[in-house]
């Protein structure tokens, strides 16, 4: 019985393709094919050009992989650059997400009724709304998601805007703003419970970190500095606003600015 499982798993790795491509039609083409069979997408260095959402669904052990920020997938125009619904055990990675600054609408990638997934060492910026946005349902909740070593960067709303998603990690991250309008919020961490929250830096925002109706966080070892109103909002205007979180080692200064 082990060794037919061992049978069943090799002859399912084998059915996983690796691209490497080096142009946007490349890379377009092996979504494509990826979302039949799963996979890796390795993208060379170089700018990728991307006029239409990228829509990832129903689709799991994917991974997008760049070369580091020298790997731009720009997109043209609004709408989001990634949307993924039902996109589990996969990841994106080593990658620079870019808006071409002439969009109202969109954020990076979009993540709906998706677990398990990765997002690490991305540089995301100018988005016109979130860098990063989880949104699960109160009857569908997402769970295990990481975002970890990304830097995100002028993104208008908020930067990374996580809902219904628990059990999450957010480690080791920048959200920063280098222009004279300051982003809403950093990070958003909103009915997200049960999580992780620790090693982010936050500057330029109205408020750095803002936690609503969640529960059973750990906020650690943050920094959170030049806020142009709070450095970290917790709780809503009503009583369920937040409870239960361990709140440690945060450095939080020069706020209110």
């Amino acid at each position: 019985f082990f060794i037919y499982i061992m049978v069943q798993q090799l002859q399912g790795a084998e059915k996983m393709k690796l691209w490497t491509v080096t142009t946007t039609e490349e890379f377009l083409a092996a979504l494509l094919d990826v979302q039949t069979n799963g996979g890796t997408v390795n993208l060379a260095p170089g700018t990728y050009l991307v006029k239409d959402t990228i829509e990832l669904k129903n689709l799991s052990r994917v991974n997008i992989i760049g070369s580091g920020w020298n790997t731009t997938i720009q997109k043209v125009g609004a709408g989001n650059l990634f949307y993924c619904e039902a996109f589990h055990h996969s990841s994106i990675r080593s990658l620079n997400l870019e808006a071409d600054g002439t969009a109202k609408s969109g954020s990076g990638i979009v993540f709906t009724n998706s677990s398990s997934d990765m997002v690490d060492y991305c540089r995301i910026a100018n988005f016109p709304e979130s860098g990063i946005w989880f949104q699960g349902k109160e009857k569908n909740q997402m769970s295990s998601n990481t975002v970890q070593s990304c830097h995100f960067i002028n993104n208008c709303q908020h930067q990374l805007y996580s809902v219904y998603n628990n059990d999450f990690y957010f480690l080791n991250n920048q959200f920063g703003v280098h222009r004279d309008t300051p982003s809403v919020t950093g990070a958003f961490l909103d009915n997200s419970s049960a999580g992780t929250y620790s090693g982010n830096y936050h500057w330029g925002h109205l408020v750095g970190l803002r936690i609503n109706h969640s529960q059973y966080n750990r906020i650690e070892n943050n920094r959170i500095e030049m806020s142009y109103q709070e450095g970290v909002v917790i709780g809503g205007l009503d009583v369920w606003g937040g409870r239960y979180h361990i709140i440690i080692g945060n450095t939080i200064h020069t706020n209110s600015m």
